[in-house]
């Protein structure tokens, strides 16, 4: 038995290891051990090899989930500018029924958002302390910023009511997973974050914050807000660009929510439901 380092060992069989004698005075040239030093025969050198090729591979199929999640496609984009889409009815009969060309996605959303991207309204920004730090008060008042479908719009588009997000809501989505989150990392979360963030496998997991931290580092670019902020000077002294104050010219939020909630009524009514 050799044993290398600390407690680690394997077995080499006999003879596959040559020592130099200790103590020989023989010149050595630079391609010989020194001495006491092992010389691994080329068998040796081939079960290294081997054995890191298997450590190799193992790697990577404990790995695979991770890295198939990461690079996954959307299943359902198409070719020829068609899409598959979602019907909030439920599935088709034939699945070539809820084909939706590209164009048709622009023309709803001109049609629908027009004069909403055209107008705009004064926004004066409140300071944090005015808002629900964390638990059950928190969950409440984001919950507020959803409409009843959670920020979809609903459309009969060739002849199929297809289901849309709405970037600003998805927006929205990604803040409140982080706070959720994080409220649970930080043991000030209500039971209902509590149990969404841990018995759900994909809400809680570290890929879909990084996919909301993208998303939403991409609206600020889009956005590209050019309001001034100015000192908050406090009374130890201390001062800084907290946000609190500034006037901000931004589209209506309350506009865009009423959108929403009125296409989930109109498509509850389109597929037979009711408008309660």
């Amino acid at each position: 038995m050799q044993r290398f380092g600390l407690q680690f060992s394997f077995t080499i069989e006999k003879g596959e290891l040559e020592r130099t004698p200790v103590g020989s005075h023989k010149r050595r040239t630079l391609s010989e051990p020194l001495p006491g030093a092992s010389r691994v025969t080329p068998h040796t050198m081939i079960k290294l090899q081997l054995y890191t090729v298997l450590l190799s591979l193992f790697a990577l199929l404990v790995q695979r989930p991770a890295l198939v999640a990461a690079s996954a496609k959307p299943k359902n984009l198409l070719a020829n500018g068609y899409f598959l889409a979602e019907s909030v009815c439920g599935p088709a009969d034939s699945p070539m029924s809820d084909l939706v060309n590209l164009s048709s996605m622009a023309a709803l959303e001109e049609a629908t958002f027009g004069d909403y991207k055209k107008g705009s309204v004064s926004m004066t920004f409140e300071s944090s302390n005015n808002s629900a730090l964390s638990g059950s008060a928190a969950d409440a008042e984001w919950d507020s910023f959803f409409p009843k479908n959670k920020g979809f719009i609903s459309q009969d588009i060739e002849n199929n009511t297809v289901l849309y997000s709405i970037s600003g809501f998805h927006a929205m989505h990604c803040l409140d997973t982080a706070r959720r989150v994080l409220e649970v990392h930080y043991n000030v979360a209500s039971n209902a974050s509590k149990t969404k963030v841990n018995t759900d496998a994909i809400y809680g997991s570290y890929y879909h914050i990084h996919h909301c931290l993208i998303y939403l580092r991409e609206m600020v670019t889009c956005t590209a807000d050019p309001a001034l902020e100015h000192h908050i000077y406090f009374a130890n002294g201390t001062a800084s660009f907290g946000g609190d104050g500034t006037k901000h010219e931004c589209r209506d939020f309350n506009a865009l929510y009423n959108i929403s909630d009125q296409s989930h009524e109109a498509a509850k009514m389109a597929c037979g439901g009711s408008d309660e």
